[in-house]
This record gives C-alpha cells, structure tokens and sequence, in this order.
C-alpha cells in the first residue's frame, strides 16, 4: 500500500472537501487542474517549480511495478527543463478570510471573490476620463463589499479583471465605507494598491453566488424614501416603458428612460438616466416577454414617492438583471403566470419624438396646450425683449421669460406675431455667457434689476428645440421650454425687387454713400464692440441627443426627474 504522492519525497495528500478546483499561476493566470489535490509542501529543483502528474488515493501496487513507475517518475524529473524564471504555482484552496471579517484593524487580508457590478467614474472633461472603477465584491456566503480601483492603478488591474469572475484578491488598502449611498452593506471597502495580488480561480461549486443583493419589498422601500444612507436592490415584473427622451432638471437637460414593474399587488416605476437610459434593451426584452413574464432584478436604486406611488432612481453604479437565476424571481414569475398582461409602450412613440419645424408666425396661431403638448419644434428666432413682470432668476439657476419673434416678419402681417420662451438653467447660461450666481455678484448682490448682458441678447438670432411648457396647462397663453440650442439662425436677407440698371450720375452717388456708410459703420463697430466686449459667442449644443423631447406632464412616470439623479460620490481621499 503506497501512495504516488511519495515519490521522490513529494509530500501531497488528499483532501475529499475540496472541489473539483485549479492551481493557479498567479501572474499568467493559467492553471493545471489537479482534482482533489492539495499540495502542502512545495517541490522545487534549482529553484523552480517541476508539475508532477500524481493520481490521489492509496492502490495496490506489485514490487516490480512500483520500480517502474519510480524509474519513470525519476526520468520526467531529470528531463524537466526548469529555470529560475518558472513562476511557482499556488495551491487551490489558499487560506483566505470571509468578508464579514474584514475590517481596518489590519491591512494583511486574503479573500476569495466573485467581482460584480461595476461602475466606471468619470469626470465632466471632453472626452470623459475614468477616474476611477467602482465594484462590488461577493463571497461564497453571499456577503458582498465595495471596491474601487484609482485611476493610477487602473492599467494594472482592469485588463485582469473580468466581471463576473472569481479570484484570490491579496494586499489590499481597508477603508471606511462612503457615508451616503452604499450600495452594499458592509461598514468598510476595499481599494486596490500597487502590491495589490490577483489570482483567478477558474473552476467553483455552482453553488458560489452570482449576484450581489439584499432584496427589499415595496413596503420596506417606502420606509426608506429620504434615507441616503444605502441604496436599495428589488425586483418586479415588467410591464412597460418609456422611449428615452431629454428631460430638464435641476442640474440640465438629461436622458430619461422609465421602467414601469410589478411585484403582483402594486406597480412602481424606475427611472434610469443618461447611458443607462441608452443601454437598457427595451425592444429585446418586450420580446423576451412574449415567452413569458420578465423578471427584473434592479440593484443600487434610491426611494422616493409620487402621489403615493413609489418611484424609484437608479444610482450610477445601478445594475439590473432580466430574469436572474435566484428563487425570489422564480417564485415572483410563478405568481405572476397567467395574470400580468404583456409590457405595454407608455408616452410618446418614438416617431412623435421628432421635432417639428415651423415659424414664429404659425406658433401662435396654437392657442390650446392640450393639443400640442407631446410636440417639439424647431424654430428661427430673434429676440425682441425679456418678459419684464417676471423674475430671471429663481436662485441658484436661471429662469428667464423671452419674448420671440420671427427674424423677418412677413410683409402681409398688419401686426407682429411673438411667442414667450422661457430658457431654464444651463440653457440660458449658454446664451448669457455666464453662471447665474456670477452674474448676480457682478451687479451688487441681488436679481431685482435688469442687467446689461441680458438686455444686449435683443435683436440676437438662434434656431431652437422647443417644447409646450408644463405652466402652459394652468395659464390662459402658452409658453414654451427651451429644450435644446441649434445654433445661431441663419436668416437670407430679402431680395430686392427687379430695376432698371442704374446710369452713370447715379452709381457715382451710391459709391459715395458707401464710403460714408462705411466710415460710420467702422465707428459704430468700434465703440459698440467695447460696449458689448462680454457678449457670448453661441455655436454649441448641450445636448447629444438628436431627438430631445419635450417635459411631459406632472405624472408618475415624470414626476421622479424632480429629484436630481444621484451622482457618483467622490474618490475616497487619499
């Protein structure tokens, strides 16, 4: 009775609890898998490592066959080419700790982890930059904990990570959790280091979890509404959405796509902003639900509430699975067979989403915002003067009322036709030239007057996206939102009528006037660009969107963009 795992001095024992797992090479990533092996004392030959087939378990084995077996076991090591570059191998099944025992009391930790969920941060420049990724690391207790990799250390470790993979993470810094919107529960997270260690573990238990949550029902979503402390992770049935349009808020003009679910007994939407209102596959999955309801799973979301319906923000770092493998989904989808009717398309369709071009003049001939209020156009206009009984200004944005006219009236009108529009926030800071709070600062302090980098927009040109304003359904004249800049108008002049050629006495005449028009436009150009030195120059577009659409009324699937998306937190200071 012997056991291979002798040969040559080799200690190597078997152990039954271990899985069906790899050995590792930590810096290529590759692996030999050796079932059920454990390998407690390392082997090398002039310092290098020599892989030894050995078959785990006692057998009976004649005299003269183990002399075979040992004189061709022998033979492989005298034959193995080692040299000191060969990287040693790391066992399977490396000691590591749970992450429910991590804490910042030491900075030597080992854990074993599935990495999910991540999130890149970016700043505001042009590109955008990452900053920093954001992920959520699971253990195989089903405890998860965030992680951040800075921005320094990004070409290190993002090429060897993949989501969804699991590895062997050692040397990592142990901080304190961000203070608002957590999107786990665990008091501390991880960042990683330059002598942060990354081994994969290719082959786990399927028992080893895949998503990272702490399911809430609706009611206890509603207990959470107003705490930013954590976020929150739910599921429901899908039953419809929204196409993406352009939605002004509090911080600009955004993308908005809603998400309308069901947990059987009430509805409640999410609203997912900018690229995850782009990445959300609507048309793919209204036809996953053909086969059957779909269940969402919708990780890192905030709470709030709309005329006691629950609506709900997706986060930066939010995530959502269709149909996820975990028994709340099979369970909700059973509940649901047979009594939820198909996802359903809410507002607009998307082909109503187009804009619209028209004059000033055909503007105002609208005189029921009921009738338009899904509609968007496109506009020339030339500003004739701000709306003087109200404020420009509600702190700390702008609000500033404009009154609009063609930039050449038709000559059959008696009386000139205008429309008020009113540009919100970023949007007027665009044409003003300055932030709001500079502005009122430059003028002593208050908004109670009329400042001159307004008053010298009068008579300026601009093509403009706009839309019904949502004032317009509670006043007796409709306004207009600006929704988008185009540009600045580009207006032909008229062309005059047809005349005799001019004689001789008369083209003299002209070419003196011209060079007296001349030298009083040069003066005029002179002292008018000294007084107008601070006007902006208007070429950009803030959206990126070709197709914004307009505010839509004050419902529950609109009713959610009054709170500002959550934004990314800062990094973790240094």
């Amino acid at each position: 009775m012997l056991s291979l795992g002798f040969i040559l001095g080799f200690d190597c024992s078997v152990d039954p609890s271990v899985s069906p797992e790899e050995i590792v090479a930590p810096s290529l990533g590759q692996a030999t898998p050796v079932p059920g092996l454990r390998f407690t004392t390392p082997l090398s030959v002039e310092q290098s490592v020599i892989p030894v087939a050995c078959v785990g378990g006692f057998f009976r084995t004649p005299p003269p066959l183990f002399f075979v077996f040992a004189g061709i076991a022998a033979a492989s090591v005298l034959a193995f080419d080692a040299s000191p570059a060969s990287t040693p191998l790391v066992p399977a099944r490396m000691n590591h700790s749970f992450l429910r025992n991590v804490t910042s009391e030491s900075q030597k930790w080992t854990i074993r982890v599935r990495v999910t969920r991540f999130s890149e941060y970016k700043n505001k420049e042009e590109p955008p930059q990452i900053v920093r990724l954001d992920l959520i690391l699971l253990d195989e207790e089903g405890k998860a904990m965030e992680a951040q990799i800075p921005q320094r250390w990004l070409p290190k470790f993002m090429p060897q990570l993949k989501e969804g993979s699991i590895y062997y993470i050692q040397d990592f810094q142990v901080c304190d959790a961000r203070g608002q919107y957590r999107p786990v529960d665990h008091p501390f997270m991880v960042r990683f280091t330059s002598y942060t260690r990354i081994i994969e573990v290719n082959r786990v238990l399927d028992t080893f979890p895949k998503y990272a949550y702490s399911l809430a029902t609706y009611e206890e979503l509603r207990s959470r509404i107003g705490n930013n402390e954590y976020c929150s992770n739910t599921i429901g049935v899908f039953i419809g959405c929204t196409h993406v349009k352009v939605q002004n808020t509090k911080t600009g003009p955004k993308k908005l796509r809603n998400i309308y679910l069901t947990d059987g007994r009430e509805p409640a939407v999410v609203a997912l902003w900018n690229e995850h209102a782009d990445s959300f596959n609507a048309e793919h999955y209204m036809q996953m639900a053909i086969q059957g309801p779909v269940v969402f799973l919708f990780v890192a979301v905030t709470c709030g509430e709309f005329q006691g319906k629950l609506s709900l923000q997706g986060s930066a770092s939010c995530k959502w699975y269709a149909n996820p493998e975990i028994a709340e989904a099979v369970a909700l989808q059973d509940s649901c067979a047979g009594r939820i009717s198909a996802p359903t398309w809410h507002g607009p369709a998307a082909a109503q989403l187009s804009p619209q071009r028209i004059t000033i003049a055909e503007l105002a001939k609208f005189d029921n915002p009921h009738d338009i209020y899904a509609n968007r156009y496109i506009i020339k206009t030339k500003i004739k003067s701000l709306v003087t009984d109200q404020s420009w200004c509600a702190a700390p944005r702008y609000r500033l009322p404009i009154i609009v006219t063609d930039p050449i009236p038709l000559q059959s009108q008696q009386q000139e036709p205008t429309v008020e529009l009113v540009f919100f926030g970023t949007i007027a800071q665009e044409i003003v030239g300055v932030p709001v709070d500079s502005l009122i600062a430059s003028e002593g302090g208050t908004g109670a007057f009329l400042p001159t980098r307004i008053t010298s927009l009068y008579g300026r040109q601009f093509e403009l996206c706009i839309s019904p304003s949502q004032g317009s359904l509670q006043r007796t004249n409709i306004t207009y939102q600006v929704d988008k800049i185009v540009g600045t108008a580009s207006v032909p002049l008229p062309l005059p009528a047809a005349a005799e050629p001019p004689s001789l006495q008369q083209q003299q005449t002209s070419t003196q006037q011209q060079s007296t028009s001349a030298s009083s436009d040069l003066h005029l150009a002179t002292t008018g660009a000294a007084k107008d030195i601070n006007s902006p120059l208007i070429h950009s577009s803030i959206i990126s969107s070709p197709n914004p659409t307009p505010k839509m009324p004050t419902t529950l699937e609109t009713a959610i963009v009054e709170t500002p998306q959550m934004q990314h937190t800062p990094p973790v200071p240094e």
